[in-house]
């Protein structure tokens, strides 16, 4: 990180950002700034007029943090290059329910993806649904349990009379 003096003589750190900002409808924003805090209540109070403003951008849903203010630059412009749906990768590899990460103060989204093991954040339904949509859960051991929580105790190894 670079130094430098602050106001009273301490030294200060500095720190940028390149950030991803999204409106309501996905509208998708990138920026750099050294002032995450201010630059997202800029966005929402819409202090400047711009595209921010005119699309209602004011969640942020991704950020990541440099101590040159070269390679923040750069990574801005590498990530503006991109198309959306890398864009949309790359912050859903963070945070997959675009979860506003200034909400609290700036903080980690929350888990994202649900885990095996019993008592996990979605609860055996919500792991039975998503592992039927998407084949998420592929442990042996999570499968184990989910049979016993829904009281299958079926052999596996044997064909199902109801299977075509």
């Amino acid at each position: 990180m670079q130094s430098g003096r602050g106001i009273w003589g301490e030294d200060k750190l500095r720190e940028y950002y390149v950030y991803i900002m999204a409106s309501h409808r996905g509208t998708l924003y990138i920026g750099v700034t050294n002032d995450l805090t201010r630059r997202v209540y800029e966005h929402r109070n819409k202090v400047a007029p711009g595209f921010t403003a005119k699309y209602n951008v004011s969640k942020l849903v991704y950020f990541e943090s440099s101590d040159d203010v070269a390679s923040a630059i750069a990574r801005e412009k590498q990530i503006k290059a991109w198309r959306r749906s890398k864009k949309v990768t790359l912050l859903e590899n963070a945070n997959l329910y675009w979860d506003d990460l200034a909400v609290n103060g700036l903080t980690t989204p929350r888990p994202q993806t649900p885990r095996c093991a019993r008592g996990d954040i979605l609860g055996a339904v919500h792991r039975n649904i998503l592992e039927l949509i998407f084949g998420l859960c592929r442990s042996a051991k999570c499968h184990s349990d989910r049979r016993e929580e829904s009281g299958d105790r079926r052999d596996r190894s044997t064909p199902d009379s109801r299977s075509p």
